[in-house]
């Protein structure tokens, strides 16, 4: 009876020390995974924190680049502001060149008529001076 007792005693510790050795093992396998998975949770971390820093840096840009279509526009206006200032300046130029073409028809005719009198004034007065001489030579 004791050896029945004595085996069956054996054969609960070797069923239980085996039972610890698949505790222990299961054990170590889940710390392995455990370790796995904070690895995979540091990788996350570290790819979800890239992440935050590149969509930060995409804020960045697309501010930038909101500030740069401002400027673009207001560049725009600027130059659409100095070709209305050119074309008027143009027209202007164009206006006083009509202006300055016409006063010199103006003069260049004003100029002709008053030669022609001047001529009719000396024929004038050579006739006037032809009588005055001939009235001279009669008297």
């Amino acid at each position: 009876k004791a050896d029945k007792q004595q085996a069956d005693h054996e054969g609960k510790v070797a069923e239980l020390t085996a039972a610890v050795a698949q505790l222990k093992d299961k054990i170590k396998q889940l710390e392995r995974e455990g370790q796995e998975w904070r690895e995979k949770e540091d990788e996350w971390t570290r790819s979800e924190t890239s992440w935050k820093k590149k969509e930060e840096k995409l804020k960045t840009l697309e501010r930038e680049l909101r500030d740069w279509k401002d400027k673009e526009h207001e560049w725009e206006d600027e130059i659409n502001s100095r070709d209305r200032r050119l074309a008027d300046w143009k027209r202007k130029e164009e206006n006083w060149t009509a202006e300055n073409a016409l006063r010199s028809q103006r003069e260049t005719a004003t100029g002709a008529n008053w030669r022609r009198k001047e001529e009719e004034w000396n024929n004038e007065l050579e006739e006037w001076t032809a009588k005055e001489r001939k009235w001279h030579n009669e008297q």
